[in-house]
């Protein structure tokens, strides 16, 4: 470490000198006796790199396993919190799996319900159409269901718009379009003819002797 002289007898101290507070008399500063070679520069950096290590206080005698053990939890959280991760993107990509699935089995149920529901109407109304519709085919698993009906000689209606007896023959055709599709042992109907005229109940019973070759 070497000191520049100014003229006039200045001296400018360079920026990295020790950074410590030398409380002798004047003339006697570690600096002055630097400068004036009375001390090596070595010194200094000694006295420096001393003060600089009782700086950093007490010395822990434990710091090593401590450390040693901070490193073992960290990597048993690193380790946890991987499992985790990987756990959650399976639990992803197997919920993807099922509502590509599930989609592709209501779809294919959707279509032969919608079959069964327009030969069904058509039996029981004695002509006319019917027809199920999704609200939203993009999604079809939140998507909602309507049904379109069109009575012989009328126009095509929504089921709100229907009398009591049209709307129990829709309900009716639906009900049965399901157990066709999935069949059942047996069925019990309370009271379904309720709300039906006597030229519908006549082709109603009509329907039930075909239906009931399959089911009791």
């Amino acid at each position: 470490m070497q000191a520049s002289r100014f003229p006039a007898g200045l001296f400018l101290v360079p920026a990295d000198m020790p950074k410590f507070i030398d409380t002798s008399p004047p003339g006697q500063c570690i600096f002055c006796r630097l400068i004036a070679g009375e001390i090596p520069a070595s010194k200094v950096y000694e006295d420096e790199q001393t003060l600089a290590f009782m700086d950093l206080g007490q010395v822990n005698p434990n710091a090593v396993t401590e450390y040693e053990e901070a490193q073992k939890r960290h990597e048993f959280m690193q380790k946890q919190s991987e499992d985790r991760i990987k756990a959650r993107e399976n639990l992803v990509n197997i919920l993807h799996e099922m509502d590509v699935t599930m989609a592709r089995q209501f779809k294919s149920a959707f279509v032969k319900i919608d079959e069964y529901f327009r030969d069904i109407f058509q039996k029981l109304v004695g002509g006319g159409s019917a027809v199920l519709l999704l609200t939203d085919e993009r999604n079809v698993l939140e998507s909602g269901v309507e049904m379109l009906v069109q009575l012989p000689e009328k126009k095509r209606q929504n089921l709100t718009a229907l009398s009591g007896g049209e709307r129990a023959l829709t309900v009716i055709a639906l009900l049965f379009s399901f157990l066709r599709y999935k069949p059942s042992p047996f069925s019990v109907l309370d009271e379904i003819d309720a709300p039906l005229d006597e030229a519908n109940i006549s082709r109603f019973c009509s329907f039930l002797r075909d239906f009931s070759e399959n089911t009791q």
